[in-house]
């Protein structure tokens, strides 16, 4: 005779009314990291990237937006190849957009090696609407069980190299319950489509160094990144903390933001205050009076490059990756974002959150925005806005996205 055994989310529930918790975060779709921790991007990650791929027994999945033909990239290529040929599975996808430059030497050495090696969506295979779909997202997978998530791609600039440090970051872990996570990349490789990952994961109840992987494909109508953050900032009750390297959100984000402002919730932005991409700075710094306005503190880094995306609310949930707080993630990319409650991967998040803001970022005040601000600037700001609301309209006509409720 069958007994009836309680489900899953009937187990979920009991243990939230018998701990008196939110459902947030604790939704119970986190899986189990053996390992993680958060690290910033330095001199060292080149070593530690090419240490687990000399390491790797079984095979080697990366995905990047851009893979540079400098030193940094021919050195990661020239290791791959070398594992393809010792007989490892060793895929390779990168973007035709944000990888167009490549020697025939390069490419000719990866084909032949037997890299399964793909360029995302080339702009002139599709309609010019959906060219625009880009595969942004920055993942590395060792045998199964290790994985980088980050918002680095592959280059001097983005590897920490002296005299070209970008400001980034990213998460390393390890667990045995990455298969779901290597079927979807493998999907988005040979398909170039992607399915939501909490719909195949095996949960665990209360994990001890929770994490899931998340991805956003708004083209498509996959949602999750931003799906999370709403609820996220929904939730917040205490502080909120947002690194951003292209800060132009849409007005539901803003309006977000206020109405936590408004419940009391101290918010600390951190910016770059030179972009590799210069329109999306002077976009922002349109309407940044307003967020100063509503006692939100913003700093600009000024050493280097601000590349890095991340976003934690209340001490107790983090999501990061290579989701910009910008339209075209949010409408267009393919974009990857790990989220952890893990306390360790907390802490140093948010020890290098204050200490960027401390040592290499000035604070941004109201009185000293508007004094610096001259005619000039605020017509190149206000037409750099405009240009991006237009872009914003074009990407939403062309998504299957609808504007959030």
């Amino acid at each position: 005779m069958m007994t009836n055994q309680p489900t899953f989310k009937e187990r979920l529930q009991k243990y939230f009314r018998e701990h008196n918790v939110q459902r947030f975060p604790y939704d119970g779709q986190y899986l189990e990291a053996e390992h993680i921790e958060f690290f910033v991007t330095d001199a060292l990650l080149l070593p530690r990237i090419l240490g687990l791929i000399e390491n790797a027994k079984k095979s080697i999945i990366v995905h990047v937006y851009i893979l540079k033909d400098d030193e940094i990239g021919q050195k990661i290529i020239n290791a791959l190849v070398q594992k393809a040929q010792d007989g490892l599975s060793v895929t390779l996808m990168t973007d035709a957009i944000g990888t167009n430059l490549l020697s025939s030497d390069l490419t000719d050495a990866c084909i032949q090696s037997g890299i399964h090696w793909m360029q995302f969506n080339p702009p002139f295979d599709h309609s010019f609407a959906e060219s625009g779909r880009r595969a942004h997202h920055k993942m590395y997978l060792f045998d199964h069980n290790k994985l980088i998530i980050g918002g680095f791609n592959i280059g001097r600039e983005y590897f920490g190299s002296k005299g070209h440090q970008w400001h980034d970051f990213g998460i390393y872990l390890e667990s045995q319950h990455l298969y779901e996570i290597e079927s979807a990349l493998l999907e988005l490789h040979h398909s170039h489509m992607i399915a939501p990952l909490y719909k195949f994961a095996t949960p665990f109840l209360h994990p001890t160094s929770p994490f899931r992987v998340i991805f956003q494909d708004g083209q498509k109508g996959l949602r999750d990144i931003s799906k999370r953050i709403t609820h996220a900032l929904k939730s917040a009750t205490e502080e909120i903390l947002i690194v951003s390297a292209y800060f132009f959100p849409d007005q539901y984000f803003l309006h977000l933001l206020l109405r936590a402002r408004r419940r009391g919730v101290n918010i600390s932005i951190v910016i770059g205050e030179h972009s590799d991409i210069a329109w999306t700075a002077w976009a922002s710094l349109h309407f940044l009076e307003i967020l100063l306005s509503k006692g939100i503190k913003i700093y600009a880094i000024q050493k280097n490059i601000l590349h890095g995306k991340g976003l934690m609310v209340d001490q107790k949930w983090l999501t990061l990756g290579s989701y910009n707080f910008h339209f075209t993630s949010h409408f267009f990319n393919v974009e990857a974002n790990i989220e952890t409650t893990a306390p360790q991967v907390l802490n140093q998040f948010r020890h290098t959150f204050f200490d960027t803001a401390a040592n290499s970022s000035k604070v941004l005040d109201l009185e000293t925005l508007k004094r610096e601000e001259n005619i000039f600037l605020k017509v190149r700001n206000f037409l750099a806005y405009q240009f991006s609301l237009i872009l914003h309209t074009f990407y939403m006509a062309h998504s299957k996205l609808n504007p959030p409720d």
